[in-house]
């Protein structure tokens, strides 16, 4: 058995990778106990209410206040009150890997500094909606070509829809396209369909959450297909997937 060890996870905050600068990484999912005990019992009985997430994060500061620097990312999206898809990958995102894809707010934005120790940035985001853990399709890497990921396996269909999850945190090229979708399949080898589809993307880099309906069908196997234009093109892409 190999554990995992911290140095690991991986985070990504809308087109944001924050793994550079996050220490540590806090994500958990509860729901609220009602109590519904009768009279004629002896023994507390519970129904479950409320499911709700939190996760926070433990960032070093760096001197950086540039455009597109890591303080001026995460103080943005806080100042911006914007919605973002956030995925937390525990052990990374090597496709297959287990993700947590999450939709959240920058709810609170810190600076900790005392004159024996480094600054830090802690941020909290309020969760809102759906998180679940599902799978990433392909590795957070760059990609340069048009390319169609492994086929990964769910375990088994579902009938619920799901949630997707796309980060491009990078993107050059001259007059550069992506356009990424989803497909399943019943065995991983034929009759592909598409499940997902997002958003074009072109020279900016971007993030995207797709919700696939309550009551959808998604076969066993998952694959992103990432599709380029353009010419000297680079885009660094994560995609994952959660069922119902």
């Amino acid at each position: 058995m190999a554990f995992a060890t911290g140095n690991q996870t991986r985070l990504i905050s809308g087109p944001f990778a924050l793994s550079s600068h996050a220490t540590q990484v806090a994500a958990s999912s509860s729901f609220a106990t009602l109590e519904r005990t009768p009279m004629t019992s002896t023994a507390p009985g519970f129904i479950l209410g409320k499911e709700s997430h939190t996760l926070t994060v433990t960032s070093m500061m760096d001197s950086d206040t540039t455009a597109g620097g890591y303080w001026a990312s995460v103080k943005g999206a806080f100042e911006a009150g914007t919605l973002l898809p956030v995925s937390v990958a525990p052990v990374g995102f090597d496709a297959g890997n287990s993700i947590l894809l999450a939709e959240a707010y920058t709810a609170m934005l810190g600076i900790g500094s005392d004159v024996d120790s480094a600054v830090d940035v802690p941020i909290t985001y309020a969760v809102t909606g759906d998180a679940a853990y599902g799978q990433s399709l392909v590795n957070h890497a760059a990609v340069t070509a048009t390319t169609t990921g492994s086929a990964i396996d769910g375990a088994a269909a579902s009938t619920n829809g799901g949630i997707a999850h796309l980060h491009v945190t990078a993107a050059s090229g001259t007059t550069p396209t992506c356009d990424v979708t989803i497909e399943h399949s019943v065995n991983g080898s034929t009759s592909w369909a598409t499940l997902a589809t997002f958003a074009q993307v072109t020279t900016a880099v971007a993030s995207q959450r797709v919700t696939v309906a309550a009551g959808t069908s998604v076969r066993r196997y998952l694959r992103a297909v990432i599709t380029l234009t353009g010419s000297g093109l680079s885009y660094t892409v994560a995609v994952a997937f959660a069922r119902s």
